[in-house]
């Protein structure tokens, strides 16, 4: 509650009532006469920031999609607005709902922080989920079950959105005949996806006993929490070659086995549905590959664009200076304007035409249809 002097001497009474008037679908005003002033009461506030956040997905894609970048000057603007928007939402009106909103932006952060560390996520990407996290109002937050700490669905959203149109496209151009899923590429990845599959189920093991141990302590979760970190790991493993080396694997395994044996508790899930997920994640996972890169002309080549391994790995025994090193296929790898000049030499000096890259995906657009998506089921569940 807010209480706000005004003197009659400087404002009229009238005109204080028609201003209250005009913001009545804001807030909850009531006025009190009080001598030569007026007192008012602002018992609760509306705080309505989707005609922003909506504004800045709009925007973002756009410029996402038509120049492959999210412009730091859009950010910074509703990110000014969204400061002064929560300071006066959460300072004055609505003190009650600041924690909220603090742990659920605190958990936005830290999911699309360690997306950006781990060079999963770009840095506009990273900077767009926050703003608009701090955009989205705490009273429109869903509830699930008992918990209101639900934001992160939205960015969870965002991912299986990217996913899933990773996945069409790749299903759509092997229809079409536009990429080819080769008996060697096959052969190649069955080996991989045991290995990833081994690797990825004993650190579900050892999540899971984590999990247990929580419970131990009167700390329970949701067992979609447990399924979305389980699914997290399993796509990181999949990704990650050095969580799949022997040791690192063994040792997981040594400790499921260890905590187990002093929790009296089975450490593997005999639950097939933790195993089916996990499966299907890395099938999708070998189709979306095969999709991945297109042929780009060496002239076309511009900064920021990632080159394939292949492409990366002609290059290392040349003796033209500035060439990139040997590409992990990830936003470590973009290329700068230097690179990209002393490609189009060492292409020049071989008549090599096109090389091959890493497919750019405009992610703001999932993004913004991750949170749309969100503020849509609240509406509905509300």
């Amino acid at each position: 509650m807010v209480k706000l002097l005004l003197s009659t001497e400087i404002y009229s009474e009238k005109n204080i009532k028609e201003t209250c008037d005009v913001y009545k679908d804001f807030a909850r005003i009531k006025m009190k006469r009080k001598d030569n002033y007026i007192e008012l009461i602002f018992s609760s506030c509306k705080y309505d920031s989707k005609v922003a956040f909506i504004l800045l997905g709009i925007i973002t894609s756009i410029s996402d999609v038509r120049d492959g970048r999210i412009y730091n000057k859009t950010l910074l603007g509703f990110a000014l607005s969204g400061i002064v928007l929560c300071v006066i939402y959460y300072g004055y009106f609505a003190r009650d709902l600041f924690g909220l909103f603090m742990i659920n932006f605190g958990i936005i952060a830290l999911i699309s922080l360690i997306l950006f560390y781990t060079h999963s996520f770009a840095g506009g990407d990273c900077k767009l989920t926050l703003v608009m996290a701090m955009l989205y109002p705490a009273n429109e937050y869903l509830v699930y079950g008992k918990t209101d700490v639900t934001l992160y669905f939205a960015l969870c959203l965002a991912i299986l959105y990217g996913y899933f149109y990773l996945l069409f496209f790749s299903i759509y151009s092997l229809v079409k005949g536009r990429t080819r899923l080769t008996r060697e590429y096959a052969k190649g990845y069955l080996e991989n996806f045991f290995k990833s599959f081994l690797s990825a189920s004993g650190y579900i093991c050892l999540i899971n006993l984590l999990f247990v141990i929580l419970g131990l302590y009167g700390i329970y979760a949701n067992q979609w929490i447990i399924r979305i970190v389980c699914m997290a790991f399993a796509w990181l493993v999949g990704k990650e070659s050095k969580l799949k080396k022997w040791q690192m694997v063994v040792g997981i395994y040594v400790i499921d086995i260890v905590i187990g044996l002093l929790l009296g508790f089975v450490p593997f899930s005999f639950n097939p549905e933790n195993y089916i997920l996990v499966i299907f994640l890395l099938l999708c996972q070998m189709t979306i590959r095969t999709s991945l890169y297109q042929e780009v002309k060496v002239c076309d080549l511009k900064r920021g664009m990632i080159l394939s391994s292949v492409s990366s790995m002609l290059m290392q025994n040349s003796r033209v200076r500035g060439l990139p090193p040997m590409s992990s296929e990830d936003l470590r790898s973009r290329l700068t304007e230097e690179q990209v000049d002393s490609i189009g030499r060492w292409a020049s000096s071989r008549n090599i035409i096109a090389v091959t890259v890493v497919r750019k995906i405009p992610f703001a657009i999932f993004i913004f249809a991750g949170f749309f998506s969100y503020f849509i089921i609240w509406g509905i569940v509300k």
